[in-house]
């Protein structure tokens, strides 16, 4: 599927070109769009692409075990290019102190109140937003709540999108 899109807004690098220059794949950099990644298909080079292609204002982690290393190189580094692009970093499962997706805390029913008091008390509850996450069936779950949630606060119309490895932006 592609959205003909005005493409003047979204940097050359994140738009892969076709007979019609205006094509542009889904994910886009569009402020209402939330971005779900599931962190085993990305390696350091491929994150960072996403990072400064996307640019999320928000990222939230939803991951038992939060690792950086695989991703970023380490959690400094991913903090630093969280900083370069003004992304704001919340590690949902951390602030649960969760560690396993078995208790009943995991589900996101419980959990996506935090989501929508970090971006309501925020004042600035604008996306692009992204989910790190490492497991299907949370990816799944997550696919029923995010979108709307964060719709409920912002006001706003917000879609969902999957990136993959293989999505057009690293063409």
């Amino acid at each position: 599927m592609r959205l003909v899109y005005d493409s003047a807004d979204i940097p050359t690098y994140c738009i892969r070109k076709e007979k019609d220059d205006r094509q542009l794949s889904l994910p886009f950099p569009d402020p209402d769009v939330v971005i779900v990644m599931d962190v085993a298909d990305f390696g350091v080079r491929s994150f960072k692409a996403a990072l400064s292609c996307l640019k999320p204002k928000w990222v939230f982690d939803i991951r038992a075990s939060p690792r950086m290393d695989r991703l970023a190189g380490g959690r400094i580094h991913a903090f630093k290019e969280f900083e370069k692009i003004g992304t704001q970093y919340i590690d949902i499962f951390g602030l649960l102190n969760l560690y396993n997706y078995s208790s009943v805390e995991s589900n996101p029913a419980f959990w996506m109140h935090i989501i929508e008091n970090h971006l309501s008390h925020d004042g600035n509850a604008h996306g692009p937003y992204m989910a790190l996450l490492d497991d299907e069936l949370m990816i799944n779950s997550i696919s029923k709540y995010f979108a709307s949630s964060i719709s409920h606060v912002t006001g706003r119309d917000v879609a969902l999108s999957r990136l993959t490895n293989d999505s057009d932006i690293f063409a």
